[in-house]
């Protein structure tokens, strides 16, 4: 399996380098440059907000530097999104598992472009030791020479790939014996967390709302379903939660990802959009490759329609109809009759 690109003697600068987009000209700073012979490698620069810039048409580079730091092999790994945890879970993860496997034993330190809480957690459970991570954005106005320089590739995030199924199946056997006497039989997976970076969580984005959520949770809870939401907790804290949890109910997103620290999971409750036909695909597949025997259930609730709703279906907010639900509920035996 071969999920890099390598290069010999490149420089890696962090410091206030200037981009030109190449489709509607707008200038943006970047924190992170890969030099090599002169040439910036695309696959490698970063924007202050932790975004890759594909498409340019400038580049100007902040040459001024005050410390150079030579690396003789060194792998760097970036994500998307960095607030983002369905990116963080699909891109950024499975490639830290990719250089466990196979480029820490030959001596790979691994850049960084920031650190959090769940990273740090993540560099736990793949054993990583500290002394062999470089966090780029504690280190401005740095050069690092690097003699061998490999950049890894961003996993497609919708396809269920062996590498991202790998790094999956590694975090679930990790906690497998975490417990929690609290752990409900039925849970209901809100989305209403607060923005933490720290576990790049924003969940709480307005345009991704199920508009009457508050009605379902009183239904919900009215039947025993416990109210809980992720976006601020470990991944140890998570598999705890749910280590007795039977039945999961949870708008769509990159929470449901959560679901593979279910081990005793039977039924999963998905409420959507039929226009989220990529994201549907994507869970569906995520949580069936991870837990073959769990019963994967969708409700498709309706889009509110305006003039200014865009493109991207996934920025609506949805209702949900709350007979269509309870009937849906009954029909799989889910609640009493």
């Amino acid at each position: 399996m071969n999920n890099s690109t390598s290069v010999n003697d490149v420089k890696v600068i962090v410091s206030n380098h200037t981009i030109k987009n190449s489709i509607n000209g707008g200038k943006a700073n970047l924190a992170v440059a890969a030099i090599k012979d002169g040439v910036l490698i695309k696959e490698s620069i970063l924007g202050n907000e932790n975004r890759l810039f594909y498409d340019y048409g400038s580049f100007k580079l902040n040459n001024e530097y005050e410390t150079e730091i030579k690396v003789e092999k060194a792998c760097f790994i970036y994500h998307m999104w960095h607030r983002n945890f369905f990116h963080f879970m699909t891109e950024l993860f499975p490639n830290i598992y990719y250089y466990k496997n196979n480029l820490l034993n030959k001596g790979y330190k691994l850049f960084l472009s920031k650190r959090n809480k769940l990273i740090d957690e993540c560099l736990n459970v793949f054993s990583i030791p500290a002394d062999m991570v470089i966090e780029l954005y504690n280190n401005r106005e740095t050069c690092f020479s690097v003699s061998v320089f490999d950049y890894l590739k961003v996993e497609i995030p919708y396809t269920s790939t062996p590498l991202q199924l790998g790094a999956f199946t590694e975090l679930r056997d990790f906690f497998k014996n975490e417990s929690c006497k609290n752990s409900p039989k039925k849970l209901y997976m809100s989305r209403e967390d607060p923005r933490n970076e720290d576990f790049n969580n924003n969940a709480n984005a307005a345009s991704r709302k199920i508009l009457n959520e508050k009605e379902i949770l009183e239904f919900l809870q009215e039947r025993d379903y416990e109210v809980h939401t992720f976006g601020e907790k470990t991944f140890k804290e998570k598999a705890g939660l749910l280590s007795n949890t039977e039945t999961i109910i949870a708008p769509y997103g990159g929470n449901l990802l959560n679901c593979c620290l279910a081990r005793n999971l039977k039924q999963l409750i998905i409420l959507s959009k039929r226009e989220q036909i990529q994201c549907n695909r994507a869970y569906y597949n995520f949580v069936k490759n991870l837990l073959p025997g769990v019963e994967i259930i969708f409700y498709f609730g309706a889009m509110v329609e305006s003039e200014n709703n865009p493109i991207d279906s996934c920025l609506v907010p949805f209702s949900v109809n709350m007979s269509d639900l309870k009937n849906l509920l009954h029909t799989y035996e889910i609640v009493d009759n």
